[in-house]
């Protein structure tokens, strides 16, 4: 869970309850919370004794005679250091968070029934292969071992609230992954944006604030960085298509005015925001020619939202059979990143356009009816119980097209204009999903043969996948299910009763972007465009601009040899190349007063670092703010929030001159004469420095990016009690910015003076396939979920210096283990 809006009277009563209880005993009580990590416990559902020997940050190795004891290890060893946060999982894709947290929740509920989130892992779950849920069943029964044989309090999540855990099952392993596709797949916000904006914005001016940056030299995974512009404004191949908007198809341009009432607002605001809006992530493989070693290398840093307890749980587990170590997820038995005995492996998201909304027209003769090319078909319906805390349950009237659920009418308010609906089709929503499986067959994996294979059951998300062997091999795949469409584009809602934009199937597994062992030697990912112009299919008619892909090929293109080291550096690079590129643009300007020139001194001399101890990121980061706001605020008025977050390819096309439409954005429109882009720099200059000024005092030189741009892991529920707050949530300062590889996204506040880092790289791994037991790991904030714990938050101050570990069992880091659990399995009677 990202965040908790209100609290309702009743948790308030519980959390006063709870801090009454930290007073003498009551601490001591609540601090039995804490696992049990050395000596011995008997298990129901082992086949064999197990050892758990964790090390000094708490990282288990998990030691078994098979895969499923194995699994069953780490299905306890999961629940005794993230319960709450298995158990928030699982019932926010149940759309169940009411039940524990009150009405406030009910928007969210509504909208993970609306998806049948829970009731599609269900209906995967009976597609899965034995072996896959034999391993589901094992991992289910050690959660529940644990339940059952856990003494002393439960995490302290659960005190405060009042509740205690259910059993765990197989399904709910799975909606971990049906959650990650809902969070990774961002076109329907992008879809709901455009058609908000296209309510006062002309259709050129839309795709000037949609350009890219050039994509030179990374539009292919296996070329280097050719350092040319290639004027590639990102938004388009082969075969993309004419965007579609309101305006353009037929009967379809009666229904502008859907676009002006309520219902995109709504459905905006309720899509959770920063988990999908800015997902991003960096990989790349080294053939064994450019490393030291003469094997390849492989590096991966996921960024995901920053949270306390983190989305990854690092583990090591060792059968006869099988070594697997790296990244997994509280609540899934399986690897999802990491590396067994044979091969290494990394994701990113690809950002290609799998979703699409289609508008449906209902039967106006029949109104539980909708329109369909054959003919009016009866909208499908279910009811949904939804039990709500402190108040009465809920009735949910859930309605499906054939294209998918329907979002609109389970918004309160939402105001959908009368005789239509708005249906989400996406391909998570196939009852035969088997991304479980893909997984598993990834962990078990022995060379590129079995990988592809694997990844052939790799449904949703699309993702961009690396690949290493100990045989020398690197590649690369993006696998997942992407829409075959009969037209346009994707990147706005479409008419749904004519059939004119239906889906006609997927792209052909062989048929997505791949290659084995490219001619450059690396394969590359960070959200860039990743096919080149020629491609046949569409995957999306707009990429992430590329200057962290970009930044990684010129980094390893300038040294012949590469070790672990240089990758771990490279993984935590904070030069911007978007300051690179938009800085001569903006530096066209003198200052005509002391405090501008001193600035625009400071940054004429800058090297693009976004080092949390300078002054110069933060002027550059305050300027970009303030310029997008007066080149674009006036065109969008009221709309402008919505696309505040930096857009640098609009803003390099308009300083340019090379904007789609033409229009002269520097114009203000609200004044008499026609403004310069060198006018609205100077002004943007200006209020950039006063807002500084009035936040850092007058000495530019002692700003420093650090005092803007901070992280906070704070738990969304115990950093809000008195006295456990502080105790619940880690402040630092991080370098970093939006487009570097070191990634320190933010979200700025109105004045442009702070920049809170909220989204990076939680997990950061680089694999030596020389060597695969010395592979180097690190997470934030730590391993525990558990407030009392030493692990809670030991590893934030690790993670923001760029350090790394080594998994127990690795032997290579100079750290013995601390303390082995012996798990036994019950005697036979």
């Amino acid at each position: 869970m990202k965040k908790l809006h209100r609290l309702s009277v009743h948790i308030l009563a519980l959390i006063l309850a709870a801090f009454l209880l930290l007073g003498g005993g009551g601490l001591l009580w609540l601090r039995t919370s804490l696992p049990q990590t050395k000596g011995e416990i008997t298990l129901p559902g082992l086949t064999a004794p197990v050892t758990v020997t964790r090390d000094t940050h708490g990282i288990p190795w998990i030691k078994a005679n098979t895969q499923n004891d194995a699994y069953f290890a780490l299905g306890f060893v999961h629940a005794q250091d993230r319960l709450f946060q298995m158990d928030i999982m699982r019932r926010t894709g149940a759309g169940r968070l009411s039940e524990i947290l009150g009405p406030d929740m009910l928007p969210r509920d509504r909208l993970a029934r609306a998806l049948g989130v829970a009731r599609l892992a269900g209906a995967s779950l009976e597609h899965l292969s034995p072996p896959v849920r034999h391993g589901l069943d094992s991992y289910s029964r050690g959660v529940n071992a644990y339940l059952t044989t856990r003494s002393g309090a439960l995490p302290l999540e659960f005190v405060v609230l009042g509740y205690e855990p259910e059993p765990w099952k197989p399904v709910d392993s799975l909606i971990w992954g049906k959650l990650m596709a809902l969070w990774l797949s961002s076109n329907r916000r992008q879809e709901l944006l455009r058609a908000k904006l296209a309510k006062g914005l002309a259709a050129p001016l839309m795709e000037d604030l949609w350009m890219s940056s050039p994509q030179p030299g990374v539009i292919k995974t296996d070329t280097s960085d050719s350092g040319g512009d290639s004027g590639d404004s990102g938004a388009g191949q082969t075969a993309s298509r004419k965007p579609v908007f309101v305006s353009d198809s037929g009967d379809f341009s009666g229904l502008g005015r859907l676009f002006d009432g309520l219902w995109l607002d709504t459905l905006w605001d309720a899509l959770p925001q920063p988990r999908e809006f800015l997902s991003a992530s960096n990989n790349w493989a080294l053939s064994g020619r450019h490393t030291q070693s003469g094997a390849p290398l492989l590096a991966n840093d996921p960024h995901l939202w920053m949270s306390t307890p983190g989305v990854w749980y690092l583990a090591r587990l060792t059968t006869p059979a099988a070594d697997l170590a790296g990244a997994t997820a509280p609540g899934v038995p399986f690897t999802i990143l990491g590396h067994n005995a044979h091969i290494a492996w990394g994701f990113t998201t690809t950002h290609s356009d799998s979703q699409d909304f289609f508008i449906e027209r209902l039967d106006p003769e029949n109104p539980g009816l909708y329109l369909t090319p054959e003919g009016p078909r009866s909208l499908l319906t279910r009811f949904e119980t939804i039990t709500v805390r402190g108040g009465e349950d809920e009735i949910l009237e859930v309605l499906e097209t054939r294209h998918g659920p329907v979002i609109s009418d389970i918004l309160e308010g939402a105001g959908m204009e009368p005789g239509y609906v708005l249906a989400l089709a996406d391909p998570a929503q196939r009852r035969d999903d088997l991304t479980a499986q893909a997984i598993h067959g990834i962990n078990i994996a022995r060379d590129w043969g079995d990988f592809t294979s694997a990844l052939e059951d790799f449904h949703s998300p699309q993702q961009n996948m690396v690949y290493a062997d100990v045989a020398g091999n690197i590649g690369f795949y993006a696998p997942g299910r992407m829409p075959l469409r009969k037209s346009g584009d994707g990147t706005a809602p479409v008419p749904g009763w004519n059939g004119a934009f239906d889906w006609t199937g997927f792209i052909p597994f062989a048929e997505l972007p791949h290659a084995l062992n490219p001619p450059s030697g690396r394969a590359v990912t960070a959200n860039q465009k990743i096919v080149e112009d020629g491609y046949s299919h569409l995957l999306s008619a707009k990429w992430r601009a590329p200057y962290r892909a970009r930044r990684i090929h010129h980094v390893l293109g300038a040294a012949s040899k590469h070790g672990p080291q240089s990758m771990t550096a490279l993984q935590n690079d904070a030069v911007s190349l978007m300051a690179q590129e938009l800085l001569p643009l903006m530096l066209v300007i003198k200052g005509n007063r002391i405090h501008s020139s001193k600035a625009l001194s400071l940054l004429r001399n800058w090297d693009a670092i976004m080092d949390r101890n300078r002054p110069e990121p933060l002027i550059f980061s305050s300027w970009l703010f303030h310029l997008q706001k007066r080149i674009a605020s006036d065109e969008l008025e009221d709309l402008y929030d919505n696309i505040r977050r930096t857009r640098p390819g609009f803003l390099a096309a308009v300083l340019k001159g090379k904007t789609v439409s033409g229009h002269h954005w520097c114009d203000d429109g609200a004044t008499a004469e026609r403004e310069t882009c060198a006018t609205i720099l100077e002004l943007a200059l200006d209020d950039a420095l006063a807002a500084l000024r009035s936040a850092y005092g007058n000495r530019i030189e002692n700003w420093r990016w650090g005092d803007a741009h901070r992280l906070s892991f704070a738990n969304p529920l115990l950093s809000r009690l008195p006295l456990l707050g502080s105790l619940a949530a880690t402040t630092v300062e991080t370098d970093g910015g939006n487009e570097t590889i070191s990634r320190g996204a933010y979200k700025s506040n109105e004045s442009g003076t702070v920049f809170t880092h909220f989204h990076g790289a939680g997990m950061r791994a680089v694999y030596d396939l020389s060597r695969l037991e010395g592979s180097l790991f690190m997470i934030a904030p730590g391993q525990s979920g558990n407030v009392f714990s030493c692990h809670f938050h030991d590893l934030v101050m690790p993670w923001r210096d760029g350090r790394y570990l080594v998994l127990p069992g690795g032997h290579g880091d100079g750290r013995e283990p601390s303390l082995t659990l012996h798990l036994e399995p019950t005697p036979a009677k």
